[in-house]
Formats: structure tokens, C-alpha cells, sequence
């Protein structure tokens, strides 16, 4: 098998049925150079690593570069690791491990110390993972799920206009959270281009999100129930007025998806909310020059579910 940077890839076009296959959606070369222009993590970096045999694409690996702050305030760039695909046809011949390996020495090449990539307990890639070196970030493993269930449920009026004071204004949302990550470590450098990449990719539903002076809120819906993805304020007040709208637009439940902010899960426990710990999504890490993951982080490592991958 021959290894080339996606960059180099000259058939491009491969691309779309070797993710269609392994993700169940197209991944076109023409959408993915206008999401790379968003998502910066990806359009600093060569976009993956691809596996040739016979002139034929049979594997990739998404490679990201992706800037973090370190526990002494330092910008720390390190390695992401997504979109691991190998066509079916040619599963069982290693081609994901060879492709990984490449993957991780071009980025230690880059300088990155650590590589990251998320996934989860409930599918057979997690055990690969372990394997291959990988090692749960158990901050992260921490974060709780938060739901209520709402009985009975309620009525929504879904031809009702937003109220001009939520309206969602990237700007605003960059402020709280430049605001909030000051004094944290990890996956707390981003910008209103990168909050568009995870528009684009469905991470939060625009027209359910919201914001204010003093927060925001990032919101998708299924089956009758408002996800809140993050959401972040600046005082209790402020958050239980983010709540109550995100709750306004639900008619069964409201959950929030690994709240990472200790005010705002008091908040949610004060208003009813139950808490779940224990979860099957991770954040998975390994070493690439042998520094581990405590050696760069502490415990105000933080990363939202906006930032997974």
C-alpha cells in the first residue's frame, strides 16, 4: 500500500463513496474545501492521510492541527485524529493501523505531543483504539448528561418568533466564552469562523440557539426534546433564563449534553434536572514523544461538545 496526503490525492472524487461507505454520508471534495475554510483544525493541516492500492483510495485518516492552551498558558498545538475510514473490500489487511502510524508521524513531524480523537465505548473501534495506544481523558470521562423530563408534556408553538433579545449572535457567544475559558486549559482557543464549521456539520441547530450579553445557548432537537450542546452565562441568573427558553421549545424533554461549567450544572439540579454520569462518547489521547497528558494539562482542562471530532 502506498501512502499519500490527501493533498496530493490526485483522484480526489474516491473520497465520496469511501465515506459514504463507512460514515453513511458523502464526503465530496468541493464540501470539504468550503468546510476546511471554517474549520481550521482541519485547513492548517494536509486533511488526512490515504491509502493506495492499485491506484485505488482504500483508506483514510482525517488529521487535524489543532491549537490548545497548556496549564502555563501557553499555546500548545497537538494532533487530532478523525474520519478513520478503509473500504470494505479491503477491511482485515491493516490498512487503518498503517494509515494511523503514518498519520501520527507526520504529526510528531509537526511538532504535536500528544494526538487526540473521540469515539465511543459502544462500538468496536474503541477496543482498536486502546490497542493502538489510546488512553481515556478521565476529566472528560466525567462530565455528566443532565435531563427532565417533562410531565405532562408541554405545548409548543413552533410558529413562534424568536424574541429579538435571543437572537444568536456569533459575536456575543465569542465574548462569554473568551470570557469563561480565561483562566482554563485545553481546547479553549476558537473563533466565530470555527463556531460556523460546527453549523455546518449539524453540531447545533441555528434557528434553536441563542444568546445575550451575559450567555449563550447551543441547541439541536430529536424526537420532541431540546439537546442543550453548551451553554454558558456569566451569572445564576442568566443561566436560568437560557434554560427557560431552551425548555420553551421543548415539548418532552431537555437534556444537556456534558455541562462542563459547575454553576451550570447546580443550575440545572436547582431547576429539577436529573444527573446521569458515565458515558459511552470519550476523549481519547496518546503520547507521541512521550509526554503525557498531565505533563501539559491540569485539572481546568475543559473541552465542549462543540469542539468534539
Amino acid at each position: 500500500m502506498d501512502t499519500v496526503l490527501y493533498e496530493n490525492l490526485e483522484n480526489k472524487e474516491e473520497l465520496f463513496i469511501l465515506w459514504m461507505k463507512s460514515f453513511g454520508w458523502p464526503g465530496t471534495p468541493e464540501w470539504l474545501e468550503r468546510f476546511k475554510y471554517y474549520e481550521t483544525r482541519i485547513g492548517k493541516g494536509p486533511v488526512g492521510m490515504c491509502g493506495l492500492m492499485d491506484g485505488k483510495l482504500v483508506g483514510f485518516v482525517g488529521i487535524m492541527i489543532i491549537p490548545t492552551r497548556n496549564k502555563y498558558g501557553e499555546v500548545e498545538k497537538v494532533g487530532g485524529i478523525y474520519a478513520i475510514a478503509t473500504r470494505p473490500d479491503y477491511s482485515r489487511r491493516g490498512i487503518g493501523r498503517r494509515l494511523l502510524e503514518a498519520s501520527e508521524n507526520y504529526l510528531r513531524e509537526q511538532g504535536a505531543k500528544l494526538a487526540f480523537l473521540t469515539t465511543s465505548r459502544s462500538i468496536v473501534a474503541y477496543k482498536w483504539y486502546c490497542d493502538a495506544g489510546y488512553n481515556v481523558v478521565e476529566i472528560v470521562d466525567n462530565y455528566p448528561y443532565m435531563y427532565n423530563i417533562f410531565n405532562p408534556p408541554r405545548q409548543v408553538d413552533k410558529d413562534r418568533k424568536q424574541d429579538e433579545k435571543f437572537k444568536l449572535d456569533f459575536d456575543q457567544v465569542q465574548t462569554t466564552f473568551d470570557w469563561f475559558v480565561r483562566n482554563l486549559c485545553g481546547f479553549v482557543i476558537r473563533d466565530k469562523k470555527y463556531l460556523k464549521a460546527a453549523e455546518m456539520i449539524g453540531v447545533f441547530t441555528p434557528k434553536l440557539s441563542y444568546s445575550t450579553d451575559r450567555g449563550h445557548a447551543f441547541l439541536r432537537s430529536s424526537c420532541d426534546t431540546i439537546q442543550f450542546q453548551e451553554i454558558l452565562a456569566r451569572d445564576e441568573q442568566s443561566y436560568r433564563e437560557l434554560i427557560e427558553m431552551g425548555e420553551s421549545k421543548a415539548k418532552y424533554a431537555a437534556a444537556a449534553i456534558h455541562p462542563f461549567d459547575r454553576t451550570a450544572s447546580s443550575i440545572f439540579e436547582n431547576m429539577g434536572y436529573v444527573t446521569d454520569k458515565g458515558n459511552f462518547g470519550v476523549l481519547m489521547y496518546k503520547s507521541l514523544d512521550g509526554a503525557e497528558f498531565s505533563a501539559l494539562y491540569d485539572e481546568r482542562f475543559m473541552i465542549s461538545r462543540l469542539d468534539w471530532f
